[in-house]
């Protein structure tokens, strides 16, 4: 089991990584917990992090016009959904090109449906009308039911439940 211990930290060390004892005395350089990006400290080694050409970023914001998962991203740019997602996060340019992407085929396929739901030819024109109302006007199918009396409280509860047994709750006066 490491131990962290005040003397395996040298006094002169100005950065945030500390030393670690019990390693056979070596001394492990470890970013303090909080401290931000994960993996090896620089020059500890681990996989050089993948720069990105202009034409692959061009790429992921064309596959993110066409709705493409970030499994279908990532294997396009050979790396891992979950390096695609650490580069999203570390990269603006990365994350601005998809951001880019989805907005496209956002705006496209919404003006799309606006078309169709206003060509009074198209056959469905009705059902993306409504549509429309549902989204952009927050329209929606309300049912009102109007219930004057306890026979119409029952007659609505059978229709709704038939197999609910309304006699326990029957008035005895």
């Amino acid at each position: 089991m490491t131990k962290k211990t005040d003397e395996a930290v040298p006094q002169d060390q100005a950065g945030p990584e500390k030393l670690i004892a019990g390693n056979g005395g070596k001394g492990k350089k470890v970013r303090p917990v909080g401290a931000g990006k994960r993996g090896p400290l620089s020059g500890e080694g681990g996989a050089p992090v993948k720069k990105f050409t202009k034409q692959q970023i061009e790429g992921l914001e064309s596959l993110a016009m066409v709705g493409a998962t970030f499994w279908e991203m990532a294997h396009f740019l050979d790396i891992t959904e979950n390096t695609l997602r650490e580069r999203i996060a570390d990269t603006p340019e990365i994350a601005h090109a998809i951001a880019n992407g989805k907005f496209e085929i956002q705006t496209s396929l919404r003006r799309k449906q606006l078309q169709i739901a206003m060509d009074d030819t198209h056959g469905a024109q009705p059902t993306m009308l409504i549509w429309a109302g549902k989204v952009m006007l927050g329209q929606s199918e309300r049912v009102a039911v109007k219930i004057e009396s306890e026979e119409d409280a029952a007659a609505v509860i059978k229709r709704l439940v038939p197999d609910f047994d309304l006699s326990a709750f029957a008035r005895t006066d």
